[in-house]
C-alpha cells in the first residue's frame, strides 16, 4: 500500500504494457475525513491498464537510396513480441511479406530496427509492419510510401 499526503503531489508509475494493474486512489480532506460537504463520500479513482498495446511503435519510415529501400522503425516498449513481418506492395497491388525481423520479447527499453531491401525496380511502393506476438496475435503499422527512381548516370 502506497500513501502520500495531499500536497498537490504528482505520482509517476512505470507499468509494463499488457499487464493488468489496478490503481485506486482515495481522496481525503485535510482532517483525514472522506466525507465532503457536498454530500459525497470518499472519492475513488480507479485506472485499469490491462488494455495497453503489446508493442508501442514510436516511428516507422522508408527511404529510397538508388535501387535500395531503407526501412527503419523503433519501439518504446514491447510485450511478448515475437517479431515483425515486413510487407510491401506496388501501386495498385496487394501486400506480400518480403522479410521477417525478430523482436525483443518483453522489454521497457527503446529498440531500434532496420531492414534494407535491395535491387528494387523503379516505381512507387508501400510498406507496413505486421507485428506478431508470441501467442500469434497480430497488428499492423501505418503504411509508409516510397518512390524508387532510376539512378543518374553520366556518359
Amino acid at each position: 500500500e502506497f500513501k502520500k499526503p495531499y500536497a498537490g503531489t504528482d505520482f509517476d508509475f512505470a507499468v509494463i504494457p499488457g499487464t493488468s494493474v489496478k490503481f485506486t486512489c482515495e481522496i481525503f480532506d485535510n482532517e483525514g475525513s472522506t466525507h465532503w460537504t457536498n454530500g459525497f463520500d470518499a472519492t475513488i479513482l480507479t485506472l485499469d491498464f490491462s488494455s495497453i498495446i503489446p508493442v508501442e511503435l514510436i516511428s516507422f519510415s522508408a527511404t529510397a537510396n538508388g535501387k535500395e529501400v531503407n526501412l527503419n522503425w523503433s519501439t518504446a516498449t514491447e510485450l511478448n513480441n515475437y517479431g515483425f513481418e515486413i510487407q510491401r506492395k506496388a501501386l495498385g497491388g496487394e501486400f506480400a511479406t518480403i522479410a521477417f525481423v525478430k523482436g525483443n520479447g518483453t522489454t521497457t527499453q527503446k529498440n531500434e530496427y532496420s531492414f534494407i531491401e535491395k535491387n528494387i525496380d523503379e516505381g512507387k511502393y508501400f510498406y507496413r509492419l505486421k507485428q506478431i506476438d508470441l501467442d500469434g496475435t497480430t497488428s499492423y503499422s501505418k503504411e509508409v510510401e516510397v518512390i524508387v527512381q532510376p539512378s543518374e548516370f553520366a556518359l
